[in-house]
């Protein structure tokens, strides 16, 4: 389910943005970014950046923005001119701070036109080593917003998602220990665009997991939708792979309320935020009810986020070798088309990499299997440079016990199942048991499946909707 407009985008769409949006500007030393370099001891001086250096900047924050539905802004060169000053004032100052203090003795008219940078802007801090990318790599930091203080706040997120503006500016300067970045979106409120009910993060439709940490609240900005002064807000997430729903309350304090020109909510992300990220294929659909629209009347918004990964995307797949009978799920993880009886050695004759790798079949250990049958459950993998990229089960329908001999070993533990006595639990073991492929698991399987470990039957070893 896609929100208009904006969303109605492709993971091809998404992949070519991100690549357009790719730092660009050979920058290989800190004084590479720069036209003048800045000084932060005396005499003081602003510094200049690089026109290319600040585009980089501009191309991330727009990429972002346009994930979240959002129109692009330009760049305002004379005003990240301007930001030079902030930046100075918190490396010479060792200040990370939005109000810092003249500790230095700095002159006031330097002071005071940095101060009115760093109160009005987003700021970033980084120590140790140097980021060629120094501008474009701030901007995801300040997207996940992880280490606010106030846990519950997105503010530095709301500030580049906000709809009435048209420019953004930069600046940078380090003090030999620590590099410190400033952003500044500018308000504009004449600017007349961005009409959606909502903004979201992450947004509606396909989204890249390499694009928010999994620890990363949530957040909806509403642009019409009001939040009644007496009454509750409710969001409600639900994975649907699993169907488990997760609420978050405004009532509770699972739902905050926070400000920046519009009004936001903000919720913790679903499910384990330890993970590293989310899944590949992870969707999550959102209802929030308990909205008033402009005529104060009840209104509800709903939208779906799929999740995907870039780099999952660009890696190499596994496919299956024309005319070998071998059929490939990709969505499912499952290798099929296998003909009871067939060597680990054959394996090169069914699958085979669609670029760079080779295939082979790892134990549960990760050390290749190089004789014996393949069996159900057994993992074909693609691995590159050392590592898998991709991953697929081997199901040998009427493999029910995985030993590669379909017989009436099989024939029992299906019977088992069926009638309650001995349950299967494994994923790949209980697709094996569908053996004729109708999605239920029945008498019907052990009626084909005694037939066939007696010789009197075949079982057909591809689904009907797969393609070989």
């Amino acid at each position: 389910e896609a929100a208009p407009g904006y969303y109605e985008r492709t993971k091809q769409d998404i992949i070519e943005k991100f690549f357009d949006s790719q730092p660009k500007a050979a920058v290989k030393r800190y004084e590479d970014a720069f036209v003048t370099l800045p000084s932060v001891t005396e005499p003081y001086a602003p510094g200049q950046l690089k026109t290319e250096v600040l585009t980089d900047g501009l191309n991330a924050l727009n990429y972002y923005r346009w994930l979240a539905g959002l129109t692009e802004v330009s760049l305002d060169e004379a005003y990240s001119q301007e930001a030079q000053y902030g930046a100075v004032v918190l490396a010479a100052t060792e200040q990370f701070a939005h109000e810092p203090e003249n500790t230095i003795g700095m002159p006031d008219d330097f002071f005071s036109r940095g101060y009115a940078v760093t109160s009005t802007s987003n700021l970033s801090m980084t120590q140790g080593g140097f980021y060629s990318d120094l501008l474009a790599s701030d901007i995801p930091g300040y997207f996940d917003d992880v280490f606010n203080v106030d846990p519950m706040s997105v503010g530095h997120r709301l500030s580049l998602m906000q709809r009435r503006t048209n420019a953004v500016s930069f600046a940078h300067a380090n003090n030999g220990s620590s590099y410190y970045g400033v952003t500044n979106l500018n308000y504009a409120p004449s600017v007349v665009c961005n009409y959606q009910d909502y903004y979201s993060w992450p947004a509606p439709g396909y989204f890249p997991s390499e694009s928010i940490d999994r620890s990363a609240r949530w957040s909806i900005s509403l642009n019409g939708p009001q939040i009644p002064q007496n009454g509750d807000v409710v969001v409600t997430i639900t994975n649907l792979a699993t169907n488990q729903a997760e609420v978050r309350r405004l009532s509770d304090g699972t739902v905050s309320v926070q400000s920046y020109y519009d009004k936001a909510l903000v919720f913790a992300a679903p499910g384990d935020t330890t993970q590293q990220q989310y899944g590949v294929n992870d969707r999550y659909s959102v209802t929030v009810t308990g909205l008033l629209d402009a005529q104060d009347e009840p209104m509800t918004i709903s939208y779906t986020t799929h999740f995907f990964s870039i780099t999952d995307e660009l890696a190499p797949r596994i496919e299956a070798i024309p005319g070998s009978g071998a059929a490939v799920d990709a969505e499912a993880g499952l290798l099929t088309g296998i003909q009871p009886g067939t060597g680990v050695g054959r394996l090169a004759e069914l699958v085979r990499s669609d670029g760079e790798g080779y295939c082979a079949v790892l134990d549960e250990n990760g050390q290749q299997i190089q004789s014996g049958n393949l069996v159900t459950g057994q993992r074909v993998c693609l691995i590159l440079d050392g590592s898998i990229v991709r991953e697929l089960a081997v199901i040998l329908y009427g493999d029910v016990n995985a030993d590669g001999v379909i017989n009436a070993t099989d024939l029992l533990t299906l019977k088992m199942h069926v009638i309650g006595t001995g349950l299967i639990t494994d994923p790949h073991l209980l697709e094996a048991c569908d053996v004729n492929h109708d999605g239920a698991l029945n008498s019907t399987d052990s009626l084909v499946l005694s037939q066939a470990s007696i010789s009197l039957t075949r079982i057909s070893q591809t689904r009907e909707t797969e393609e070989k």
